[in-house]
């Protein structure tokens, strides 16, 4: 098994180490590092064909950025990534093929106390990556919107449900942090490399793990994403946070994204928004699951006389208040049809957002949906929830526009 933080006889999960000192270059300054071959992360990721994650040459570029400053003045705080631009990853760094790398950075005049730096990620006349980042001290919250302080961000935390999913779990986990301050992770039971990813990403202890801004909850056993969304929702309503931002941990959904989901709430802070996957049609998609998708849209439409373009993205932003102070879910992937039907009849409005959406090639999924037991547990469900409809979901609705509507449109002249 992997080791999972450092020690004297554990190398490090990052695979980078600092080489000599920061040089100034005539358009900034360049960072040497050393390619640690036996670094934890080749035992966590892709085992048999180790490369290094790209969200590590993101951290790769923080790093640097946080060394150079530091050489110049030793007493500033650190920084951190509150966006990414134009990010190109333009080859593979692998272990077997790379002794070192070098960090060259440009970096733009300074808007208070905000950097914008250009990065690349070069070996000799081999260029891995690309990209522009807006950086800010960790002591702020920055409006990734441009408004300034961010007042919103600390009432929203970003909720992962996780199995068996190690290979991208540290890409996906690092690339929400970079969005949002706290995050929580509820590992469903995982029995692959997912405990030791979790150690060394969010922290081996809870005290670790609150200290970098992480829950880590799991389940002895599996017990489905319905089972992981509702511990973590009620957790999160717990500490006192008013959206979690949801995120599948399996690659798809693009962290990037995230600004784009919280921005409808500025207008509508009691909505649920969810994530429409825009490159759906031209997706590396299997007909079934676009057939479920379809299947899911046509019943939610009858069940709440609503028509959503996507009802099974998995990227949303739940407002906690909004949902049954009881969260019970079933246990599959179907939960999360529960969690937009229920919210519906309850008077909240649900705004669809466009999101990227990355498809894998069918031999490096990993899956867990299980096309004859799942599509019968989602039947059974639409076929209760449209008897629900009838009963108590369509009346709530209409009792809920009615008091919505101003008085003196109800009133008889």
């Amino acid at each position: 098994m992997p080791c999972s933080v450092p020690s004297s006889s554990c190398p490090p999960f990052f695979p980078f180490v600092l080489k000599g000192t920061p040089v100034s270059t005539s358009g900034g300054y360049t960072v040497c590092y050393h390619l640690e071959k036996e670094a934890g992360v080749f035992a966590a990721h892709f085992p048999g064909r180790p490369i290094v994650p790209g969200v590590f040459l993101l951290r790769l570029a923080v790093e640097a950025f946080n060394t150079v400053r530091q050489s110049e003045e030793p007493e500033t705080p650190a920084f951190d990534i509150i966006e990414v631009k134009n990010a190109k990853f333009l080859s593979v760094v692998t272990p077997a093929d790379v002794d070192e790398v070098v960090v060259e950075i440009a970096s733009t005049p300074a808007e208070g106390s905000v950097h914008k730096i250009k990065v690349n990620i070069v070996s000799g006349e081999e260029r891995y990556a690309t990209f522009v980042l807006i950086m800010a001290p960790l002591s702020k919250h920055v409006d990734t919107t441009g408004r300034g302080e961010n007042s919103q961000l600390p009432e929203v935390c970003g909720l992962i449900p996780t199995y068996n999913n190690a290979a991208t779990l540290a890409e996906v986990v690092e690339g929400v942090k970079a969005h949002l301050d706290y995050v929580i992770v509820v590992n469903d039971g995982s029995d692959d490399t997912t405990a030791e990813v979790l150690a060394a990403v969010c922290g081996a202890d809870e005290a670790e793990q609150k200290r970098r801004g992480y829950t880590v909850l799991t389940h002895p056993r599996n017990r489905g994403k319905g089972a992981a969304l509702a511990t973590g929702l009620d957790y999160a309503r717990r500490l006192g946070y008013r959206y979690a931002v949801t995120v599948d941990a399996d690659g798809q959904h693009r962290p990037s994204d995230i600004p784009l989901l919280l921005a409808p709430l500025q207008a509508h802070p009691d909505a649920l928004v969810l994530g429409s996957r825009r490159s759906l049609a031209h997706a590396n998609k299997s007909s079934g699951s676009t057939f479920a998708n379809r299947f899911s849209n046509f019943w939610f439409a009858v069940q709440t006389f609503h028509r959503l373009p996507d009802t099974q993205c998995g990227l949303r932003v739940y407002p906690l208040r909004r949902l049954p102070s009881r969260l019970r879910l079933t246990s599959g992937y179907e939960a999360e049809l529960t969690l937009l039907v229920f919210p519906v009849w309850r008077g909240t409005e649900v705004i669809p957002v466009d999101v990227d959406v990355y498809y894998p090639p069918s031999s490096e999924r990993v899956s867990h949906f299980r096309p004859i037991r799942d599509f019968a547990r989602i039947s059974l469900l639409n076929t209760c929830l449209c008897f629900l409809a009838v009963v108590w979901g369509w009346p709530q609705m209409a009792w809920h526009a009615l008091r919505r509507r101003p008085l003196h449109s109800r009133c008889v002249s």
